[in-house]
């Protein structure tokens, strides 16, 4: 479903949102909502939830198992999921952070390739309250 609004195309499905005033934003947002309830009438708050399936190990690609039965967003069974919110010095993924929202990147690992390649792994413990992180190398058997 699309709407036009001040010459500019608003895609609800895809969550691409312009405004280019405030009484624009209140009026996409009064349009938005009677949509949704539209829909959800018609076809059931289910319908309305997308779920990401499991991601592939980034590695080694096997297919990883959901870890839950019900629709969860990308929860591996025998893998761990990284989150990237961008990183300084990157040339392919470091995304400028505007206000109230971030972008990630998400990949999963399998246990296998992460306890292969534990040598190029940091395990990181915060202090609490405090700025200091402790790194060392990671060790699977002490987990």
């Amino acid at each position: 479903m699309a709407a036009r609004l001040i010459g500019r195309t608003l895609d609800f499905d895809s969550g691409r949102w312009k405004f280019e005033s405030s009484a624009a934003s209140l009026a996409v947002l009064c349009y938005a909502v009677k949509q949704l309830i539209s829909k959800i009438s018609d076809a059931g708050f289910d319908s309305l939830v997308r779920h990401v399936t499991t991601l592939d190990c980034f590695k080694c690609g096997i297919v990883l198992e959901p870890a839950f039965r019900e629709d969860a967003d990308n929860q591996p069974y025998a893998g761990t999921t990284f989150i990237s919110y961008g990183q300084y010095g990157s040339t392919v993924w470091d995304p400028p952070v505007s206000e109230g929202h971030r972008r990630f990147l998400e990949i999963n690992i399998c246990d296998r390739c992460l306890v292969a390649g534990k040598d190029a792994v940091l395990h990181v413990d915060k202090v609490p309250r405090a700025p200091i992180y402790n790194y060392q190398p990671w060790n699977p058997e002490a987990e």
